[in-house]
């Protein structure tokens, strides 16, 4: 049902942006992508319906963190580092944290290539 009503807002944003867009929703340390656009360009991030991705490095997945403190995040993932994808994968549970405040602060959350070498993206959390 999600998906259904949230298509048309997700083929706007694709469409003004001229980028992939994608609908995530929360599935335990990993986020599930619900719908998705392709980009017309060349190069596309192609993240595909049905995708199950790490929560804590792509900038979807930290959306769905935003509402989270340290103690959430040490229950979601353990205490021990996370498993680094790129050199920029946030790999502390304290400065996971710290980012989870700073989205919160600012409305959106970044990957800056985090989990895929020279992949940028930026995402907010809908929730009200």
């Amino acid at each position: 049902m999600l998906a259904r009503v949230a298509h048309e807002p997700l083929t706007t944003l694709a469409a003004e942006t001229n980028g992939t867009a994608h609908l995530a929703v929360r599935g335990g340390r990993r986020v599930l992508f619900i719908d998705h656009l392709t980009s017309s360009h060349d190069i596309a991030v192609s993240g595909q319906t049905g995708e199950l991705v790490p929560r804590y490095c792509t900038s979807h997945g930290k959306a769905l963190l935003s509402d989270f403190e340290e103690q959430d995040v040490v229950n979601l993932f353990g205490p021990k580092p996370l498993k680094a994808y790129t050199k920029n994968t946030i790999q502390s549970i304290r400065s996971l944290a710290a980012e989870c405040t700073s989205i919160r602060e600012k409305g959106r959350a970044i990957d800056e290539s985090e989990y895929l070498d020279g992949v940028r993206c930026v995402a907010s959390d809908s929730r009200p």
